[in-house]
């Protein structure tokens, strides 16, 4: 990552860049310092860290005293989807308090989680909202991205239903976990949800079944996860492996309160071709001046692009390149912070 801008005493110089960066992964900070004070004083520290894009300090990767240098760091658990990396420094008589930034989108990818096939214990049905999806009696895999989503609104409540087999004369119990504000953790407050068991049934209710869930007012808009984790006899734990029941993923978009009488839907908006084979192009009528951004997420809920476009026209037209993608389905979520929408799409 390159930085580069003016930041009081002194210069950092070098290339902006945008990246994608992943949860737990290391990465390269790079700056190069240059220039003096009007009293002719180098600045003597570098300080890294990351913002908000409302300007509140979420990390502070580095503490240098080296005018040039660079160093590894390890990206922290953020829920923002879009941060900056700040460089500010000081000198011996003054510090810098302006800095340079640069925009970065931060992804991640939702621990693996999945039963075994010694069993049939497992889930036979989720209903959630639009969601209706039957799972065949003869489990043939302990792990299934279904594919299946749903646009929930923020602040309203859907019921949840999961129907369990538990293989006989034995007892099996389900939790739920939607990841709201989409830092692919399960383990948020608020995140969790407990659908009960269920005895000696093929095809039954678990007890807490239909179970009401409220979509916090603060949950990410776009897509995330939800997971259902059915095991024998105890709870999963969200992450679980390997053991005697069944794991299902299913995709949970969140949209405006308002959306639901479109109100809060770009006027003219057209994504073509569809299916495609990953170059598309989006168009659209906008009534402000904000930045539009374009993400496609997988059916498990993986950010695989996001990029933020200028808008300086009423008509926005962006052709979108989708490299090293394989053929399925995808979502793709257009917000610009105002108006929002969300079209599946089909890569051939």
């Amino acid at each position: 990552v390159n930085v580069s801008g003016t930041a009081g005493p002194f210069v950092v110089t070098s290339q902006t860049a945008s990246e994608n960066w992943t949860t737990g992964e290391s990465k390269t900070i790079v700056w190069n310092v240059a220039g003096t004070n009007a009293n002719g004083v180098n600045a003597t520290s570098v300080k890294i860290s990351l913002v908000d894009l409302d300007g509140t300090e979420l990390a502070i990767l580095s503490a240098a005293t080296l005018n040039d240098g660079s160093e590894s760091i390890t990206v922290p658990n953020l829920v923002d989807d879009s941060v900056r990396v700040m460089v500010s420094g000081n000198s011996n008589i003054f510090y810098a308090i302006n800095s340079a930034n640069i925009l970065v989108n931060v992804s991640c990818t939702v621990c693996p989680s999945s039963g075994n096939t010694t069993y049939e214990t497992g889930t036979r049905l989720v209903e959630f909202n639009t969601i209706n999806h039957a799972t065949p009696l003869d489990k043939t895999a302990g792990y299934t991205a279904t594919g299946e989503s749903t646009t929930v609104n923020r602040n309203d409540t859907y019921n949840l239903t999961v129907n369990i087999n538990t293989d006989g004369n034995y007892t099996a119990r389900t939790k739920v976990w939607i990841d709201w504000n989409q830092n692919c953790s399960f383990n948020d407050p608020g995140e969790e949800y407990d659908l009960g068991f269920a005895t000696s049934v093929a095809n039954g209710a678990s007890s807490a079944s239909p179970l009401a869930i409220t979509v916090p007012v603060g949950a990410n808009l776009g897509s995330t996860v939800m997971r259902v984790s059915t095991k024998y006899n105890s709870y999963a734990t969200s992450c679980e492996t390997g053991f005697d029941g069944e794991v299902e993923d299913y995709v949970i978009v969140v949209d405006n309160a308002a959306a639901v009488n479109d109100v809060n839907k770009f006027e003219g908006f057209v994504l073509s071709p569809n299916p495609n084979n990953g170059n598309f192009n989006v168009s659209l009528l906008s009534n402000n001046s904000n930045d539009v951004s374009i993400k496609v997420y997988d059916m498990i809920g993986r950010q695989i692009y996001s990029r933020n476009f200028d808008n300086k026209e009423s008509d926005f037209n962006q052709n979108i390149k989708l490299n090293n993608v394989q053929p399925g389905m995808y979502l793709v979520n257009i917000s610009d912070g105002v108006r929002f929408n969300s079209e599946k799409i089909i890569l051939k």
